[in-house]
C-alpha cells in the first residue's frame, strides 16, 4: 500500500509561496497570447507546457503521488494571479488544479492508475451532466453525453456522473461518480461561445463504455469524502474536507475575480484616454471615481474568498465533522457574491470606457465576456440561506 504520511519541515520539495512566484513569472507569456487562446477556443500547447512546467498544477496533489501538498489558499492565490493576466487560463488552471483533491477521494488502485506513471496527469470534470450507467460483473457499463469539460483535450480522465438505469429497492436511481478515460470517449466540438472561448469547454460522449469497479465511487461516498482515498491520506486536511464545505469552487469565483482585476490593470494604466469623446475635468474625475469603485469592489471580492478559504481549511485541519452549516452557508454565499462584485465592478469599466472597449481585441471587451461567462456559471444566490459572515465563535 502506497503511504502518503505528512511531509516533515523542510522536507516539501516546492512551497505555496514558491508556485505562486513561479505563477507569476508566467504572467507576461499569457497576457500575450490571449487573443490566441481565444482563436484556438482552448489553451496553446505552450501555456500548459509552462504549467507543467512551473509544477503548479500539482500544487494539491498528494506528495505519495508527486504533489506538494500545499495549502488550498495556494491554489487560490495561483489562479487569480493567472486569471489576472488571462482569463480563460485562470478558469482552467482552477478546474485542472483542485481536481486533485477529487482524485484522491478514490481507491488506491484508480490513484495509482492515473498518477502511477506519469504525476502531471490530469482529469477534467463534467459534475452536474448525468450519464447513465448499469451494472456488470467487475464494473459498470456507462453510457452519456457530459458538458463544459474545461480543459479536456489536455487531460486524460474525466470525473462525470452517471445515473443508475435500475432503480434501487427505494425505488430510486442510485448516483454515482467515475473516473472515465477520455481515450476511449469522444470529444465534441462544440465549445462557440461568447466567453471564455479558450477554455476549450467540450462536450464528451460515452458508448457502453466498461468502468472497473476501482474507478468508481458512489454519491455519499464522493460528497461526504467518506470514499477510500480519505484513508490513504487522512493525515492532510486537503482530502479531508466534505464537497458541502469544499474550496474548489471557491477557485472557479476567484478566477472571475482575477479577470475583474485585469479590467482594473488595464483600465488604469489607459485611465487617460478612457472616455467619449472629448472628455472635460469633470467627467474625468467621474471617470477616475468609477475606477477606484470597481477597484474596491475587486478587493473586497477577493478578501471575501481568501477569508472563507481560510476558514474552510481551518475546519478540515480541527477535523471538524459534521462541517458547521454555518461554514457551509458562507462558502455559497461568498462565491456567488464575490462573483458578483467582479462582475458589476468589470462592468462598470466597461460602460466607462466608452465606444473604444466595443472593439475586438480590446482588453475590456475580453475582460466583459469572460467575467460574464464566469457569472453564467457561478451566481445563484437564490440557491442559498443567509449567512452571518465569519464562523468563528
Amino acid at each position: 500500500m502506497v503511504e502518503s504520511t505528512p511531509v516533515a519541515a523542510g522536507q516539501q520539495c516546492v512551497s505555496g509561496a514558491e508556485l505562486l512566484h513561479r505563477a507569476q513569472t508566467l504572467r507576461p507569456g499569457l497576457l500575450e497570447r490571449q487573443a490566441e487562446a481565444e482563436r484556438l477556443r482552448r489553451l496553446p500547447e505552450v501555456t500548459m507546457q509552462e504549467f507543467h512546467a512551473a509544477g503548479i498544477l500539482r500544487a494539491i496533489q498528494p506528495v505519495a503521488f508527486g504533489g506538494f501538498e500545499t495549502d488550498f489558499i495556494d491554489l487560490i492565490d495561483i489562479a487569480f494571479d493567472i486569471a489576472r493576466a488571462c482569463g480563460a487560463s485562470g478558469w482552467v488552471y482552477a478546474v485542472l488544479g483542485a481536481h486533485a483533491a477529487m482524485i484522491a477521494n478514490f481507491s488506491e488502485h484508480a490513484q495509482e492508475e492515473v498518477w502511477g506513471r506519469n504525476p502531471h496527469t490530469l482529469a477534467a470534470s463534467s459534475l452536474t451532466a448525468m450519464g447513465r450507467f448499469r451494472r456488470v460483473d467487475g464494473g459498470y457499463i456507462v453510457n452519456g453525453y457530459w458538458r463544459y469539460a474545461s480543459g479536456c483535450e489536455y487531460c486524460t480522465y474525466l470525473i462525470a456522473g452517471g445515473e443508475s438505469e435500475e432503480r434501487d429497492a427505494e425505488g430510486r436511481c442510485p448516483r454515482r461518480r467515475f473516473l472515465l478515460p477520455i481515450a476511449k470517449m469522444d470529444i465534441i466540438d462544440d465549445w462557440h461561445v461568447m466567453g471564455l472561448a479558450g477554455t476549450g469547454s467540450k462536450s464528451l460522449c460515452a458508448q457502453d463504455l466498461f468502468v472497473p469497479d476501482w474507478l468508481s465511487l458512489s454519491d455519499q461516498e464522493f460528497l461526504t469524502n467518506t470514499a477510500p482515498g480519505r484513508t490513504l491520506h487522512d493525515h492532510c486536511h486537503l482530502y479531508r474536507l466534505s464537497r458541502a464545505a469544499h474550496p474548489g469552487p471557491l477557485s472557479l469565483a476567484i478566477a472571475g475575480v482575477g479577470m475583474a482585476q485585469h479590467a482594473v490593470d488595464y483600465f488604469t494604466e489607459q485611465c487617460d484616454d478612457m472616455g467619449v469623446g472629448r472628455t472635460n475635468a469633470a467627467e474625468r474625475q467621474v471617470i477616475r471615481h468609477d475606477l477606484a469603485e470597481s477597484a474596491t469592489e475587486v478587493d473586497a471580492a477577493r478578501l471575501l474568498i481568501r477569508r472563507t478559504v481560510h476558514e474552510i481549511e481551518r475546519a478540515g485541519k480541527d477535523r471538524l465533522e459534521p462541517v458547521p452549516k454555518a461554514l457551509i452557508e458562507l462558502a455559497r454565499r461568498d462565491r456567488f457574491f464575490a462573483t458578483r462584485l467582479a462582475l458589476r465592478a468589470t462592468e462598470r469599466l466597461f460602460r466607462a470606457a466608452g465606444s473604444s472597449a466595443l472593439f475586438d481585441g480590446n482588453e475590456l471587451q475580453r475582460c466583459f465576456r469572460d467575467v460574464h461567462a464566469v457569472a453564467s456559471r457561478v451566481t445563484r444566490l437564490g440557491m442559498i440561506g443567509a449567512a452571518t459572515g465569519s464562523t468563528e465563535t
